[in-house]
C-alpha cells in the first residue's frame, strides 16, 4: 500500500464570488483520507473539513485576491501535501449616476 495519491491537480481550483456561498471539494484516492490544511490560509469567510470540502461564503474583497493553502492527505499508510489556490473577485467599480463637472454646492460654497 501507498500514501493517498491525489486526483484535485495542484494549482488553481477556481475564482470565487466575494459574499455568494460556495462549496468545493479536493480528493485524493487513499483509505479512510483525513485533510487539514497545513500550511498558507483560505480567503477569509470560507471553512474545511477533514473530508476535503472548502465552503463559506468569502468576504468582500477590493480586488481579485489570491490565497495560496498546502493541503495534507492522510491516511493509514501515510501522507501526501498538495498546493492550492483559490481567487475571490472583488467588487466592481463604482457606476457614477452624477455628471462629470463641477457641483452647485450651495451657499457660501456656491461655485461661479
Amino acid at each position: 500500500m501507498s500514501s493517498p495519491v491525489w486526483i484535485t491537480s495542484a494549482g488553481l481550483l477556481g475564482t470565487l464570488t466575494e459574499r455568494v456561498s460556495t462549496s468545493t471539494s479536493v480528493i485524493a484516492l487513499g483509505d479512510n483520507v483525513d485533510y487539514k490544511i497545513v500550511s498558507g490560509k483560505l480567503p477569509s469567510g470560507l471553512f474545511f473539513s477533514t473530508t476535503g470540502t472548502i465552503f463559506g461564503i468569502p468576504f468582500s474583497v477590493k480586488d481579485i485576491t489570491r490565497s495560496e493553502f498546502v493541503v495534507r492527505a492522510t491516511d493509514q499508510y501515510g501522507i501526501t501535501d498538495r498546493t492550492f489556490f483559490l481567487d475571490v473577485s472583488g467588487a466592481t467599480p463604482p457606476s457614477w449616476v452624477t455628471a462629470e463637472g463641477v457641483l452647485n454646492l450651495g451657499p457660501s460654497y456656491q461655485r461661479y
